[in-house]
């Protein structure tokens, strides 16, 4: 049996976010007799600093496509190429929708660049937008692979010292506001009202940051002028 053609292109793919039907986000196509399990909705979640429009763009998929024909990893890694979006999952919902939930980087730190103009950097050391946010401490002497959102940190060292400023608990109480790894056998934290803290090299960080957290549990780190932890289990602390 033959179906009958369509009497109009038309209409709307949506894209959901908080329940609500955005009709103008996506554009897809209606016609009478569409095939059992064709894709007419896409429902983007998790999303803060990437638009559902764009989350669902970037999944690269034509309208009244079957879901059986939808890689669910290829959608995610190509929605995963999007700056903000460190994760993303997949999942066909039967019988006409595809979910993306996405998983957004966190902004971690700013990177001043020759010109002036200032990035965002959010974890993992992937830039996601231009522009500085003040609360941010600023990296000085960082390697880009470019300067543009989507370009990223190229010493994975520097990307674990400021992921770990970032988000280690016992650090919380250390408001550092400045990173220099002009020179990476010689990297300094300057802390908000507080003292410059000297780091010694990138290799082996992690242990003078367990003394740095350490020592904050312990003194006033607003009462020194600098603290130098470049030597293992020995800290210099000078005062004001």
């Amino acid at each position: 049996m033959k179906e009958g053609k369509s009497r109009h292109r038309a209409v709307f793919w949506g894209v959901t976010v908080g329940g609500v039907l955005i009709t103008a986000a996506v554009i897809s196509l209606y016609t009478p007799g569409l095939r059992l399990l064709d894709l007419r909705e896409i429902v983007v979640a998790g999303n803060r600093y990437t638009s559902a429009a764009e989350v669902a763009t970037a999944a690269g998929l034509r309208a009244g496509v079957s879901l059986l024909a939808i890689s669910p990893r290829s959608v995610s890694d190509r929605v995963g190429t999007l700056p903000w979006v460190k994760a993303a999952m997949v999942r066909r919902i039967y019988p006409h929708r595809l979910s993306i939930r996405v998983e957004e980087r966190i902004p971690v730190a700013a990177v001043l660049l020759e010109g002036g103009e200032a990035l965002t950097i959010g974890d993992g050391g992937v830039i996601v937008e231009a522009g500085e946010r003040p609360d941010l401490p600023r990296v000085d002497g960082a390697a880009l692979s470019g300067d543009r959102p989507g370009g990223y940190l190229l010493d994975r060292r520097v990307i674990d010292l400021i992921d770990s400023l970032a988000f280690d608990t016992r650090l919380r109480g250390v408001d550092i506001r400045r990173i220099d790894v002009s020179d990476p056998a010689s990297v300094v934290l300057y802390a908000a009202d507080g003292p410059r803290i000297l780091l010694g090299g990138l290799e082996g960080i992690a242990a003078r940051l367990d003394e740095l957290a350490a020592l904050s549990r312990t003194i006033d780190l607003g009462s020194y002028e600098s603290i130098d932890l470049r030597f293992k289990g020995e800290a210099t602390l000078v005062r004001r």
